[in-house]
């Protein structure tokens, strides 16, 4: 795929460093993407399902998914998001601080594309960001939700 397409990210996160974390190292990235957030898995649905202030928001091409948040797990997400026909397309790479082999059995179990565990220095940060944008713009094709520059 060629650089003038911008990958659309969704990050549901509850973090607030961890999300400052996701912006540097995406920023820092080769390719070109959009990040926007949703601050617990509640949000995350609506933000999904364009309600409220949500309403004029691009469909995100991946969704970036920490799976231990208040309101509504990860999890509950992913399943969320497999019981929707308009959404169940959407790539969800799980992104967890959690190495437990049941949760990323359980997130595979919920259709997750890819569980990554969170790395914890900023440089690997930036390596594994620019590993999900080279493969999700460049190897992989998506849906038609890529919006073109």
């Amino acid at each position: 795929m060629s650089q003038s397409k911008v990958l659309e990210i969704l990050l549901i996160e509850d973090n607030e460093c961890d999300v400052e974390l996701a912006k540097i190292a995406f920023e820092r990235c080769d390719g070109d993407c959009n990040i926007n957030v949703a601050y617990d898995g509640v949000e995350g649905v609506r933000y999904l399902k364009k309600e409220g202030e949500f309403k004029d928001v691009t469909k995100p091409s991946i969704i970036l998914l920490d799976l231990n948040m208040p309101k509504m797990s990860g999890n509950s997400v992913l399943e969320f998001l497999r019981n929707d026909e308009a959404l169940r397309s959407i790539p969800v790479i799980v992104f967890s601080t959690s190495e437990s082999n049941s949760d990323i059995i359980e997130s595979y179990i919920n259709n997750a594309s890819c569980y990554i565990v969170k790395p914890f220095i900023i440089s690997d940060y930036i390596s594994i960001a620019n590993q999900i944008i080279a493969h999700w713009l460049e190897s992989a094709s998506l849906p038609k939700t890529i919006q073109a520059k």
